[in-house]
């Protein structure tokens, strides 16, 4: 075999490997991403979860004293 081809047979191989280290860097950084955006979204809907439930708990207040409350206006 020629020498150059040698050559490049090696350097196909090392960007393969390369391309190859890159891909998979890519895919754990996406994921870790991902699990990130995940966390955000949880403690998100847990805070609304939060505020709805203490919206609910006075309005269920302020049924009891009398009023009445339509979303934000009392009635």
């Amino acid at each position: 075999m020629n020498i150059s081809l040698i050559r490049i047979l090696i350097n196909i191989n090392f960007i393969k490997l390369i391309l190859k280290q890159f891909i998979i860097n890519f895919g754990k950084m996406l994921k870790k991403l991902c699990n990130k955006f995940k966390r955000v979204s949880n403690r998100l809907r847990r805070s609304l979860e939060v505020i709805n439930q203490k919206r609910v708990e006075k309005g269920r207040a302020s049924r009891q004293s009398g009023d009445w409350i339509m979303g934000d206006v009392l009635i």
